[in-house]
């Protein structure tokens, strides 16, 4: 084979290749969805993105915390509020779609899931929050806010979800803060608020966002991941691994 015509051929393969590739990506229906960042900050918070029909993107900055739960009867066992502390325990019932934890009321998001206990489901509070609660408490705490900083922490105690998984994990989200944009399938290509973004890929049940310089990357795991998943991904919040199974008794 001359030189030209291994040239050619090269040619031809690579652009079969990359064709092959954006094909791959541009018909995954696996892209569609939340994904949320598999390394975190110490305190829980990270970057969640969903990617909607039609390349629409939404990017949200927030608190993503997973760990394990455990029940006893009528109790809620969670993991300990400090490195060094006891398991919370919560006496809780499921009343329907309703989950009281002591006096405080949830109700179910979505419909109960079938052959599963009880708790198993999204859960949000049942009292919604408006700009005026919130400035009277506010006021009450003597740290009086405005109507607009009221309405928006109302909105973000709104969206904040909690979630009993059927493996044995409560997963929370809470969404602070909202950037909009869009992402090309085929080009694999990013963009937020018109003037920031990067490059994706899928790898290894991933999605792998990198920076536009090519000097950074970030991976995330999808929203909905089982617990063996999020193993496998190795979460961790700041240097700690995450712990997603109770301390042997």
């Amino acid at each position: 084979m001359n030189l030209r015509k291994a040239n050619s051929v090269l040619a031809g393969v690579i652009l079969l290749a990359s064709s092959l590739s954006a094909q791959a990506v541009s018909s995954e229906p696996q892209l569609l969805g939340t994904w949320v960042a598999v390394h975190r900050s110490s305190g829980g918070l990270g970057s969640m993105y969903t990617f909607l029909p039609s390349g629409k993107l939404e990017m949200s900055v927030g608190a993503i915390v997973e760990g394990w739960y455990r029940i006893e009867g009528d109790k809620l066992i969670l993991p300990p509020a400090t490195t060094s502390g006891k398991p919370i325990v919560t006496p809780f019932r499921v009343e329907g779609d309703t989950l009281v934890e002591r006096e405080t009321r949830y109700v179910r998001v979505g419909k109960a899931t079938a052959r599963a206990a009880p708790i198993v489901g999204v859960w949000r509070s049942e009292s919604q929050a408006t700009a005026a609660s919130i400035m009277e408490q506010q006021r009450k705490a003597g740290a009086a806010v405005d109507e607009k900083t009221a309405q928006a922490m109302a909105d973000m105690y709104n969206h904040q979800f909690h979630e009993y998984t059927r493996d044995g994990l409560i997963k929370f989200r809470l969404s602070m803060r909202t950037t909009f944009g869009s992402y090309d399938r085929r080009n694999q290509t990013f963009t937020l608020e018109a003037k920031h973004g990067g490059r994706f890929r899928l790898e290894n049940g991933l999605l792998v966002l990198t920076l536009p310089d090519g000097k950074g990357e970030d991976r995330f795991i999808r929203a909905n991941a089982t617990k063996e998943e999020l193993k496998r991904s190795g979460v961790r919040y700041g240097d700690k691994p995450a712990e997603f199974d109770p301390p042997v008794r």
